[in-house]
């Protein structure tokens, strides 16, 4: 029974052959979109939604963005500047200990010769001034001895030969110095790449040869840029030849890496290529040979969909990480979520120019201040050796930029850090004070009023100029300070990020992301072992295939309406377990394929089920439908097996219905009136049940069999048979008037119930040809005696203990006998159903409980007492059949006792 249960609940219209052909030929259709732009962009919808949701990847905080910012535009010029600017910002990077520069800026062209604006500006002035005024010393000197007589005329020529000399010297030393204005801008930043020592210099590879690179120089630099590599798979070479940079600046770059970014077919970038082949050499994107030094040189192992690095160094581990690629050998990018302005720490290169020009004027100031009057009243001048100091520095760096070795620029960071340590000495000893005080008392003692005015001007301008020196070197201090906080043991990143630039692009979370941060987003996906990865292209194929053809394989066996449902299922999960799987792995599952492929594999076959069902349905309700019920009806719709012979066990409530002396009615009526009655009254009790969720099984003449809890489960069907039953007592009441009144009837029809519940068959009866939905079982025949049983108690409604427990304690029940009926054997407990509980009267709860009494009295055998209360009950109703049978009963067993074995239980002879 359980196996048929099992097949009808599973059961569908039937499939044909030719289905199975639905899902595959979706499948097929958009596996072809696999192979098309649009896939990608649709797919890429899903990915940047997904990434969204995912939890946000860590910022390493080693990492900085070296912006070349509006900032930066504002205070030094337009772009592109003087390469000075850079080489000026990486030796102070060195200074500020930075561990790694990285150029994401193409110096492939020679710039013009440019003019160090600082040296015309301070260096150039001051040393006119000083040569002028020595000249001018040397002329007022030589005249003021003659006047004197000091040199005599013959000697004097001796002398001026001697002036003219100097002269011409003068001249040769400031027409040098002139020419030292030109710079070599690109040498001068070669050089402070091989100062700086840790500088990854930019190119760009290309998919076509480069015919302005010499083969000496394309030699040359595969030698330095290639990176070693085991290759266990042979990788794709998309590219033959790279545009480096100027080759003096890649040669002293410690190491690079090509510049070029993926842009996905909708415009976004989301990932990047680790590595680039040409003729077998793998070449470095950007920062990879960087975040390699980072990891300490790893091994890396070239596999088809990933790079592997063998011990590679994390947080003082060694371990090894696999970066997965895509099928074009790309990496995504985990990408932080934010725009640029906001991702990792920036810092403005103009902060780090604009310190260079800090040293650069606080030097000169220590000089102007040098040459002040007022140290001629200490026996040295303290200034010499600071300003000696500092000379020293700059000869140490000019000996770091031609050496470019790391010792040498070691060297010049200790020598500028001993020079800001004499600053500080120099300030903390009080000479501001000293000269001061020394010169006010000067003033005071002198009695030249000339005199005077003189020496308080030179305290005055002594005391401004010693401010502005103290006030600058703090300001350098405080920015050197801050930018050490920024930049020292970094990452950075230097490029152009100003309103101008083009070097931007679109990201799932930026539509205006600048390209600097992509090189920075691809080292901390890496940094952060924090990978992402797609499916592949098999995988691809794989699925779009299987889930349509497996969705087709539960579908087949579904109803219509569990079709739907599992259908916005399927399409859900199609959705959400590869978002699952993106959000906790990273793996992302390009869905749209197979979505597609399974919402219109899943379209077509519910249409070609609906249009089947819908001609199926058609012929059943013009073939059965005006012979069963609508929930039969719609149960054989819905399985239409169901039409084949048999049934399954339910447990269930059926109800006998018959009209009091209906044969003697039905005599006096013609058969047209007689049709009429039937109809009006079977019509009014059949509502009933069918609203109280019931089948009318059959109807017999006058008699209705109807049950509750099949072809539908009806939980609490117990309860709707008896309420039923007490409905269709109070409308007999109430068509009997209607009857009376049109003269339909010549007598009340006066209804009789037999209610009972418990296990019994329901389903289809007969033959082949000819079946009948029903319900069979001893459950169903005890009902049937039941409504007979009536007659004998002269009652209308009767059940049993088994439905009256079931049907809750909504009803007023009137306990009757216990009693075998004929075909039963096992005693069941008859209890008159009398009405619904809120609508009983109380004089009606009073009879019925003064009944109980009685009856308790009767089956402890006080039949006296029992009688008694009988007849009282009799004269208030005297045509209740219950107190009339027992009243009889008392009276007999009065006379003659029953036996003393007898078990109370009485046995019907009347079916």
């Amino acid at each position: 029974m359980k196996e048929k249960k099992q097949k009808a609940t599973n059961h569908t219209i039937k499939n044909k052959p030719k289905d199975f052909l639905i899902p595959i030929i979706t499948s097929l259709v958009f596996i072809a979109l696999i192979f098309t732009p649009v896939y990608i962009n649709f797919n890429s919808l899903f990915y940047d939604l997904f990434l969204t949701t995912k939890n946000k990847i860590k910022e390493d905080p080693r990492i900085v963005l070296l912006n070349v910012d509006d900032k930066a535009i504002d205070k030094l010029g337009a772009w592109p500047w003087p390469r000075s600017y850079m080489a000026d910002a990486l030796i102070v990077l060195k200074e500020l200990r930075g561990r790694t520069l990285i150029f994401d800026i193409e110096y492939n062209t020679p710039s013009p010769a440019g003019i160090n604006n600082l040296h015309l500006k301070n260096d150039i002035p001051n040393e006119f001034h000083n040569r002028f005024r020595d000249m001018s010393s040397q002329f007022t000197d030589f005249f003021f001895a003659l006047k004197a007589q000091q040199i005599s005329l013959e000697d004097a020529e001796y002398y001026i030969n001697d002036l003219i000399d100097y002269t011409f010297d003068t001249k040769d030393d400031l027409l040098a110095s002139v020419d030292s204005l030109v710079i070599n801008n690109d040498d001068y930043l070669a050089q402070a790449i091989g100062f700086f020592g840790n500088v990854s210099s930019a190119y760009r590879v290309f998919e076509t040869e480069n015919t302005g690179l010499s083969d000496e120089d394309r030699n040359l630099l595969k030698k330095k840029l290639a990176l070693e590599v085991i290759k266990k798979h042979k990788p794709r070479e998309d590219f033959v030849d790279f545009q480096p940079s100027l080759v003096p600046m890649m040669m002293n770059a410690d190491k690079s890496g090509f510049v070029n970014v993926i842009i996905d077919p909708d415009g976004k970038r989301r990932r990047l290529n680790p590595l680039a082949f040409i003729e077998g050499e793998a070449y470095s994107q950007l920062v990879f040979s960087t975040v390699l030094e980072w990891l300490d040189y790893p091994t890396v192992e070239v596999e088809k969909n990933k790079i592997r690095l063998i011990n590679a160094k994390y947080d003082d581990k060694r371990v090894n990480i696999s970066i997965p690629l895509d099928s074009d050998y790309n990496m995504l990018i985990n990408w932080p979520h934010k725009v640029y302005d906001e991702s990792f720490i920036h810092v403005s290169i103009y902060d780090l120019v604009q310190y260079k020009r800090g040293i650069d004027e606080l030097a000169a100031l220590f000089k102007n201040l040098e040459l002040r009057d007022s140290w001629q009243l200490f026996s040295m001048n303290p200034l010499n050796s600071i300003t000696d100091e500092f000379e020293y520095v700059q000869y140490v760096l000019a000996q770091a930029l031609q050496a470019q070795t790391q010792d040498t620029s070691n060297e010049y960071v200790e020598a500028i850090e001993a020079w800001y340590e004499s600053i500080a000495f120099f300030f903390d000893q009080g000479y501001e004070e000293i000269v001061s005080n020394t010169l006010e008392d000067i003033i005071d003692a002198s009695e030249d009023v000339q005199q005077a005015v003189l020496l308080e001007a030179e305290k005055d301008g002594f005391a401004l100029e010693f401010e502005n020196t103290r006030d600058s070197f703090n300001i350098l201090m405080t920015n050197k300070k801050l930018l050490t906080e920024q930049l020292e043991g970094t990452m950075s990143i230097i490029g152009y990020s100003g309103t101008g630039t083009t070097d931007i692009g679109a990201t799932p979370f930026d539509k205006a992301y600048i390209n600097i941060g992509t090189h920075a987003s691809f080292a901390n996906t890496i940094f952060q072992r924090d990978f992402l990865q797609e499916s592949s292209r098999l995988v691809d194929i794989i699925g779009t295939l299987l889930i349509p053809i497996l969705f087709y394989f539960l579908a087949r066996r579904l109803t219509s309406t569990k079709l739907g449902i599992a259908g916005i299922i399927a399409s859900f999960l199609c959705v959400l377990i590869p978002w699952a799987v993106f959000k906790y792995t990273g793996y992302f599952y390009k869905l749209v394929p197979t979505l597609l492929a399974l919402l219109l594999s899943y379209l077509i076959y519910s249409l070609i089920r609906y249009f089947r069902e819908s001609r199926e349905k058609s012929f059943l309700q013009k073939a059965i439908g005006t012979y069963v019920s609508n929930e039969v009806l719609n149960e054989i719709i819905e399985d239409p097996s169901k039409l084949k012979l048999g049934g399954e066990s339910r447990h269930m409530t059926v109800i006998f219905t018959d009209v009091k002396g209906f044969s003697s009615i039905s005599e006096k009526l013609t058969p047209e009136e007689l049709v009429t009655l039937l109809n009006a009254y079977l019509t009014g009790m059949s509502d009933i049940i069918l609203d109280e969720k019931g089948v009318v099984d059959k109807y017999e003449g006058d008699a209705i069999i109807a049950f509750w809890g099949a072809p539908n489960i009806l939980e609490n069907h117990a309860y709707h048979s008896i309420a039923a039953a007490v409905k269709m007592k109070i409308l007999g009441e109430e068509l009997n008037k209607k009857f009376i009144a049109e003269k339909m009837t010549p007598a009340p029809l006066l209804t009789r119930f037999g209610i009972n519940t418990g296990e019994m068959v329901a389903g289809n009866m007969g033959t082949e040809r000819k079946m009948n939905y029903t319900v069979m079982g001893n459950a169903v025949n005890l009902a049937a005696r039941l409504e007979g049983v009536n007659k004998m108690y002269g009652t209308w409604i009767l059940t049993t203990d088994y439905t009256a427990k079931e049907a809750g304690d909504e009803f007023i029940y009137r306990r009757l006998d216990q009693v075998r009926v004929v075909g039963i054997n096992t005693p069941v407990q008859l209890l008159e159903v009398i009405d619904f509980k809120n609508s009983i009267s109380s004089e009606r709860e009073s009879f019925l409980k003064d009944f109980e009494k009685a009856l308790d009295l009767f089956n402890e055998r006080n039949y006296k007492a029992a009688q008694d209360i009988f007849d009282n009950l009799l004269k208030i109703n005297a045509e209740d059949g219950p107190s009339t049978i027992y009243r009889d009963r008392c009276i007999d067993f009065i006379k003659s006792p029953p036996a003393k074995d007898w078990d109370g239980v009485f046995n019907l002879t009347q079916k």
